[in-house]
């Protein structure tokens, strides 16, 4: 499947390195045909001996040396991360710039009929004696085959190239993969995608685990519905330290947005916890691609849910009376979900 690649294994070792390497501004390339596409590939491939590799004001260019990777490395160890994803920033050099200072490749012996911005975004695998200026090129190039690949798959399915196209990563099972795929895209040709590329990963056909809330870095609009941000908290136990040797520790597999008293302006205090659990589990059943994302229901969206289900006449509305388990087993079955 030309859209999605195996980034591989994760390791727990501290010799090795999980980068996401991304650039701020998108190359943008202009081309008329499959064959001007691949020579627009092909010269940015030749052009990737320019490329400077930045974290945390530490660089490297063609010209650094072991010492460069090695202060590179110990900025990688610095960071607190379960699983030790490092970014690295990459800045190009192109012979051509637009006014908005977007680095644009053109290949002028073509009329241009498609304009086209490559957003470089791509996360791969290092042991710290790989981590040099040629190796980082290399797995830049390999980005750059795997997306024009991408791009042409998406050129002859929906007849037309896409503006851009936009990379989804995942780690499914301890392993990773990456996605890339249009903005825009109708829900059942992506779902027809999505089970092409279960099928050849071998992943199961009867859970989601490759839809765009799930990956690494969601999409704006989940972020906005589900956060992270200042009030939609996500995963906090993954910041909580465990009391030693009180109770059963148990693994939450997904992510969730935790919803507690007095959030969303609302004070719903005496009001029982079963309002906030609802919400949470509804947040967990929408990043796991369960039910359709979107804002979290309110709790006066649930009862009016509960309402219109017939459970609670309408006075049920505003009021700040309890509900329990039979409630959001209701709700659970409005959802269609078990």
């Amino acid at each position: 499947m030309e859209l999605c690649e195996s980034v591989g294994e994760l390791s727990g070792s501290p010799e090795h390195l999980l980068l996401r390497i991304f650039s701020q501004k998108p190359i943008c390339i202009r081309f008329s045909t499959e064959e001007s596409l691949s020579l627009c590939f092909l010269k940015l491939k030749i052009l990737l001996t320019s490329a400077v590799f930045v974290h945390d004001s530490v660089c490297l260019s063609a010209n650094s040396t072991k010492e460069h990777s090695s202060k590179m490395i110990d900025s990688f160890r610095k960071l607190k991360d379960n699983i030790n994803l490092a970014a690295l920033i990459v800045f190009f050099s192109l012979d051509n710039n637009t006014c908005d200072h977007t680095p644009t490749l053109q290949i002028s012996h073509h009329s241009f009929g498609y304009s086209h911005r490559i957003p470089i975004d791509l996360i791969c695998n290092f042991s710290n004696n790989e981590l040099m200026h040629r190796a980082l090129c290399t797995k830049l190039s390999s980005f750059l085959d795997s997306y024009h690949r991408a791009l042409l798959f998406l050129w002859r399915e929906l007849k037309f190239p896409p503006k851009t196209l936009l990379s989804y990563h995942y780690v499914v099972r301890s392993s990773m993969y990456s996605i890339r795929l249009p903005w825009r895209i109708e829900e059942p040709r992506e779902g027809i995608w999505r089970r092409i590329i279960h099928e050849k990963f071998s992943l199961p056909l009867d859970t989601p685990l490759v839809r765009r809330g799930q990956a690494l870095h969601p999409v704006p609009r989940i972020v906005t519905w589900l956060g992270p941000s200042s009030e939609l908290l996500v995963c906090p136990h993954e910041a909580v330290k465990q009391p030693p040797n009180i109770g059963q520790t148990y693994i939450v597999t997904g992510r969730y947005t935790y919803k507690h008293y007095l959030q969303d302006g609302v004070d719903d205090r005496n009001w029982g916890c079963a309002y906030r659990s609802l919400q949470t589990l509804v947040s967990w059943l929408m990043w796991q691609g369960e039910i359709t994302p979107g804002p979290i229901p309110s709790l006066r969206d649930i009862q009016a849910s509960i309402v219109r289900f017939g459970d609670k006449p309408k006075s049920f509305i505003g009021s700040c009376q309890w509900i329990g388990s039979l409630e959001i087993s209701c709700l659970m079955n409005i959802n269609k979900t078990k």
